[in-house]
């Protein structure tokens, strides 16, 4: 327990001393009721001085009230005084830990700034940490203060898109950025922001919505992902692969069933611009499962009209030299 705490709770002990030493006094001794108990020290306590609520003329009983006061203005002073420092302590520690916290990230070099500590975020740090990555978080969630600093992770409480928050985590020189936001608005104005701060930082941007992709990446981003996407590819491999012992498990599913994928590169010649990936297929023995665009990988992608420079990821099935080629 702090000094502060022991002082604040020292004075309330004394301010029920100041009550108890009253109750013998004024209602064991003089027959007072207990609201004149209460009332008398209150007055007393707090320096109100209306007057005694009944004539104390013994010198035993003003022996009892001198007890009294003295005991009652040292607890009043005790709790005040032990609460203002409790507060100040609070204070001056979080404002020598914000200092002590910027001072750490700006000795940092090569560092990566996770901006956002949400689910995505959350699970984004542990890996990164545990591979022996420097990472500074930026969130607006003050509660990460305390929680980030038994981890011994850096945090800069702030809003990711002012420009003076991205500056204190050290994107000048940071390697790399990851805008994991649930926001697609926010996360294309941080992109913007981090990249018109830094031109050679790697920013890698969370897109929820397939459209938000691109204006990520004209916003400044490297790399674009989309967890929705992730994640409905990992579930359809585990309707497909329910069994992870079996030979169909997804380590070695492509050799037991003899099956190859190939990436391939559309030029701006090619037959397959303007066709969509069911359209392909329905004319060849092979599935297109992705099409990357602009680095941003897309695995839903039967409506999707291929474009010049897209590379599609396709999946067929080994028949010696007889593999079904494609006119590119």
């Amino acid at each position: 327990m702090s000094r502060a705490l022991r002082l604040f709770f020292i004075g309330i002990f004394l301010f029920i001393l100041s009550y108890a030493l009253a109750e013998i006094a004024y209602q064991k001794i003089d027959h007072w009721s207990w609201i004149d108990v209460v009332y008398m020290v209150v007055i007393t306590v707090f320096g109100v001085g209306y007057g005694e609520v009944h004539p104390i003329e013994s010198p035993e009983m003003k022996a009892w009230t001198i007890a009294i006061i003295l005991t009652g203005c040292c607890s009043l002073f005790l709790m005040t005084g032990g609460f203002l420092q409790f507060l100040l302590q609070e204070q001056f520690k979080q404002i020598y830990s914000q200092k002590k916290m910027k001072d750490s990230i700006r000795k940092l070099k090569d560092h990566v700034i996770v901006v956002g500590h949400g689910r995505v975020g959350t699970l984004l740090v542990e890996d990164l940490v545990t591979a022996g990555k420097e990472v500074v978080i930026v969130d607006i969630k003050t509660d990460l203060v305390s929680e980030c600093e038994k981890e011994g992770i850096p945090v800069i409480i702030g809003d990711a898109t002012d420009e003076k928050i991205l500056l204190e985590a050290g994107i000048s020189q940071a390697s790399a950025i990851a805008v994991a936001l649930p926001n697609d608005a926010l996360n294309v104005f941080i992109t913007l922001s981090a990249r018109d701060l830094s031109e050679k930082i790697e920013i890698i941007a969370r897109g929820e919505k397939p459209q938000t992709a691109k204006k990520l990446k004209q916003a400044g981003a490297d790399h674009v992902v989309m967890p929705a996407n992730s994640g409905a590819e990992k579930i359809a491999r585990m309707i497909l692969f329910p069994d992870p012992d079996s030979k169909d498990n997804p380590k070695n599913w492509q050799s037991e069933w003899k099956l190859e994928t190939e990436q391939i590169t559309i030029d701006s010649t090619s037959k397959l611009i303007g066709k969509t990936p069911t359209e392909i297929e329905s004319e060849a023995s092979f599935l297109i499962v992705s099409v990357n665009r602009d680095g941003t990988e897309h695995c839903e992608v039967e409506k999707m009209f291929l474009q010049a420079k897209d590379v599609i990821t396709k999946l067929s099935r080994k028949r010696g030299d007889q593999i079904p080629a494609i006119s590119i």
